[in-house]
């Protein structure tokens, strides 16, 4: 059975959600989107860093055999683009 409309959040819900959360963790919020502050170089390296890892789990996942791992890649590959995102500035 699918969900209907009312049990979906909206993105506006969300977005108010992700900033109570930040809020209760005492993080910074931003007004707009934006990347964080960093030192370039670093995320850069980082980034190259988590891009290996994420090949190697890639390849050691063979597919969609194990979907743990296909998982992981993924994951460090968002991760690998936020880094990069962080670096490019």
């Amino acid at each position: 059975m699918l969900p209907s409309d009312d049990d979906l959040l909206s993105l506006r819900s969300c977005t108010s959600l992700v900033r109570l959360f930040h809020q209760r963790i005492k993080a910074p919020i931003a007004a707009t989107p934006r990347t964080l502050k960093c030192d370039p170089a670093s995320a850069l390296f980082y980034s190259h860093r988590v891009a290996t890892l994420a090949k190697e789990a890639a390849d050691a996942a063979d597919g969609t055999t194990d979907v743990l791992l296909s998982r992981l890649a993924m994951t460090l590959e968002e991760i690998t683009e936020w880094l990069a995102a962080h670096a490019n500035g």
